[in-house]
């Protein structure tokens, strides 16, 4: 896996512009920061039950912080929730627990 210093989510949308998007169309306030973990902590969850799925170890921080560190793991996330969201064809508000 080739490491990346900065994690985009696709070709033109970093942090900043979820942030951005969040704040001003969903009226969920925050900065970069807080968007960057909220989704770091989503997608480590994400993982860890696929690799539970899989049977494959997750008993170390290590294999999940490889993965998070991997700018083709969160490509593919993009592209699973871009399908995702296109499936189901909504713009509706997304549903925070």
């Amino acid at each position: 896996m080739q490491k990346q210093n900065y994690v985009t989510l696709d070709d033109s949308t970093d942090f900043r512009k979820l942030a951005k998007i969040m704040s001003e169309k969903y009226g969920y306030k925050m900065n970069h920061a807080t968007a960057r973990n909220n989704y770091m902590k989503a997608v480590r969850l994400f993982l860890g039950g696929v690799l539970t799925e899989l049977k494959l170890p997750t008993n170390s921080d290590s294999t999940l912080d490889e993965l998070l560190e991997s700018q083709e793991v969160h490509d593919a996330v993009y592209d699973i929730l871009f399908k995702t969201y296109n499936v189901n064809g909504t713009d509706s508000q997304p549903k925070c627990n």
